[in-house]
């Protein structure tokens, strides 16, 4: 039975009690859940979990809510969980919009949070450090937040360290991201695990609450921090947790439907469930938040829908999906990289190179970026620079395999073009000292051999590329090709 605190839900009229809150990504209603929940739920019968407490604005509405508890309960500590890194460029961005902090990439924000929560620091003990590496010795938890399941494998990791420690018939679960469109894995393990949980705020703003009906049998919650589920398990599960809320808490999580699709790769599946949740939007459709969710679902989509038409090679449908994002967001490289790689395949360098230079004016790190800059030296001609940017690429990063296939392919056709054969044999043997094991190494040598004539001494070394290569079918490709010709 509900409490009749989740009945009256004093966190949706209130919004004085933690007005003085640092900054943080909370807005005032789950601010304000957070600060009744310590106030008026706990009971001492466990202690606190901040679960992802970043700047410390989710640490201190807890503090509040325990300072203000009526005098004389037991003593409840808050135990805050986070690595305290700028881990985004969005993370870096909004602390200098918003602190005039100027953090770079994985620089350290704990002096900040300290800072934020330094009048109820007596209330807190962090855990600093990678979710996924730290331990944390198990206790009773009366209240868990949870705003660090930012991928499945954290989201496995707080099943794993935290659930068990749950009090049936008293623990709530609080999930900061429920509301939100980008981790569908949330809402497939909370319906998975739904028999034993029952919604007592179903949404606050971005949250959802839990609370914990019946003990999770062992080998249920092991099923879960595994995430086993196959994409039609997921689908399932993802269609009863958006029916299990009420109508008018659906709309943002059928956004999070739609990213299930597309992050299985499925982007005409999820055209029609995009639109499908954007028709059925409902009020949600004039809700500010809502719209930039629905822009940015679309941005995925539409990124997805144009790097499809470039790989079937319709570059012109991907440049119009490219251009389509941009009228939206045009503060993202994603976009730009795309219409970089169309217009390229379309043969309007000019084009292209702009778009290449403004993905790096907002993202100086660019993923795979010398990869780009290699393609468009190699299209300009610029033989010695693209081999330059795919030789110190493959150095870079030789744990991207993809990456690793078309730098190599790219310094194939540097050389050959180039007539430096014998250069690039030397080269190559050099590349083979770090990476023995490569396929594509032995592709790349392979191509050379036989440009040298040496076409026995090129089959040979393609027909060793293992069966369970990835390179294996470009290699069976190239064997019949070269033995045909």
């Amino acid at each position: 039975m509900q409490s009749d605190l989740f009945l009256q839900r004093p966190w949706r009229t209130r919004q004085d009690a933690v007005a003085d809150a640092p900054f943080g990504f909370l807005q005032m209603g789950e601010s304000h859940l957070l600060y009744h929940l310590a106030r008026d739920y706990c009971t001492g019968a466990g202690v606190i979990v901040d679960g992802g407490s970043f700047l410390g604005r989710s640490a201190y509405c807890f503090a509040r809510g325990l300072e203000d508890r009526p005098a004389g309960g037991p003593p409840i500590r808050i135990h805050c969980f986070d690595n305290f890194l700028v881990n985004d460029t969005y993370t870096a961005h909004s602390i200098r919009e918003r602190l005039g902090v100027e953090l770079a990439l994985g620089a350290s924000t704990r002096f900040l949070f300290d800072r934020a929560v330094a009048r109820v620091g007596s209330w807190i003990e962090v855990h600093e450090g990678d979710l996924l590496r730290i331990q944390w010795a198990p206790r009773p938890i009366e209240v868990l937040f949870v705003d660090v399941a930012k991928s499945k494998a954290l989201g496995s990791r707080v099943l794993e360290l935290f659930f068990p420690s749950l009090i049936p018939g008293r623990s709530i679960v609080v999930h900061q991201d429920y509301h939100h469109p980008w981790l569908p894995h949330i809402h497939v393990v909370m319906e998975y695990l739904a028999e034993y949980f029952e919604f007592v705020e179903p949404r606050i703003d971005e949250s959802a609450a839990f609370l914990l009906k019946t003990p999770i049998p062992r080998e249920r919650l092991a099923h879960a921090i595994a995430y086993p589920f196959s994409y039609p398990e997921q689908r399932a599960l993802m269609d009863r947790a958006l029916q299990r809320l009420p109508e008018d808490c659906r709309a943002v999580v059928a956004l999070a439907r739609a990213c299930l699709v597309g992050t299985n790769d499925r982007p005409a599946e999820m055209r029609r469930v995009v639109e499908e949740a954007i028709a059925s939007a409902g009020a949600a459709s004039q809700d500010p938040i809502w719209c930039r969710y629905r822009d940015h679902v679309l941005n995925m989509l539409e990124e997805r829908e144009g790097w499809a038409a470039l790989e079937a090679g319709d570059a012109r449908r991907g440049l119009a999906l490219a251009d389509s994002y941009l009228g939206r967001n045009r503060l993202d490289s994603s976009p730009h990289v795309l219409r970089f790689h169309c217009c390229l395949r379309l043969g309007d360098l000019d084009a292209a190179e702009h778009s290449l230079n403004k993905a790096f004016e907002i993202d100086s790190g660019l993923r795979r970026g010398r990869l780009h800059k290699a393609h468009l030296h190699l299209a300009r001609g610029r033989l010695a620079d693209a081999e330059r940017e795919a030789i110190e690429g493959l150095r870079e990063a030789p744990e991207d395999p993809g990456a690793s296939a078309e730098y190599l392919a790219i310094c194939t056709r540097s050389w050959i073009e180039g007539g430096r054969l014998r250069e690039a044999r030397a080269i190559l043997d050099d590349l083979g000292r770090s990476e023995p094991t490569s396929p594509w190494l032995v592709i790349a040598r392979a191509t050379i051999d036989r440009q040298s004539g040496d076409l026995p001494g090129a089959v040979a070394r393609l027909r060793g590329v293992p069966a369970s290569s990835p390179a294996r079918e470009l290699a069976q490709r190239l064997l019949t090709s070269w033995q045909q010709n």
